[in-house]
């Protein structure tokens, strides 16, 4: 940014932006992640493996960066598979300066393209389309972090938006939930949710998070 202006007040603004917003997302990414891994043991238990190996244990700690971060694959994997369900933002609204037409969407199979006239708003809705079996399989309501194993990401896959006006916070947010993950799994080998198998609930006030919170037991093994 500094690279683009020398206005003191357009770096401060976003700034302030990164570290206001991407706080509270963190926090809602962080949330719905531990939901799951009470909820699916076996998940924690191959996140804990991949982290004790990548990164050595609470008492005898491998050096950790931004880096490591990015290549733990498994741990990479839990984060996206959270943000495919539980998206800190259900949707975004843009609305056309211009006539013009988009590519796909138009049609009985949608695959034509859609004239979209000025002054139209255009909502993508990520918790559905998240949830799309065409795109994710039949178990897409399933937590599973394999499914990114030989998945890229493209337009199928938006948490933060996509294009120019994506969010400038989802690498920060990534890395702060991944660091967080690393801290706390190499302390604990099992999570487990206490508030049994009540429905999901879902809070969108202003981030989508929880509904209830997060009630989890943490389990710190006996070293000897």
């Amino acid at each position: 940014m500094a690279q683009l202006t020398s206005d003191t007040s357009v770096l401060r603004n976003e700034t302030m932006n990164v570290l206001t917003a991407g706080s509270s997302t963190s926090a809602a990414t962080f949330g719905w992640l531990f939901y799951y891994l009470a909820r699916y043991p076996a998940v924690y238990e191959t996140l804990r493996s991949a982290v004790l190996e990548e990164f050595g244990t609470s008492i005898d700690p491998e050096h950790t960066n931004t880096a490591s971060l990015r290549t733990c694959k498994y741990l990479q994997y839990c984060i996206d598979e959270t943000l495919r369900l539980g998206s800190p933002v259900t949707m975004t609204v843009r609305k056309a300066i211009r006539d013009t037409t988009l590519p796909r969407g138009g049609g009985a199979d949608g695959e034509a393209p859609i004239f979209v006239a000025k002054g139209t708003k255009v909502i993508s809705n990520f918790f559905l389309s998240n949830r799309r079996q065409d795109i994710w399989g039949s178990d897409a309501e399933e937590f599973k972090p394999e499914r990114w194993e030989h998945r890229e990401h493209n337009w199928e896959f938006t948490p933060f938006g996509g294009g120019p006006r994506a969010c400038i916070g989802q690498q920060l947010i990534k890395i702060q939930v991944a660091y967080i993950m690393v801290f706390l799994v190499q302390l604990y080998d099992r999570l487990e949710p206490l508030d049994g198998d009540c429905r999901v609930t879902y809070d969108t006030t202003t981030n989508n998070r929880p509904g209830n919170g997060v009630h989890v037991r943490l389990h710190r093994p006996v070293v000897a």
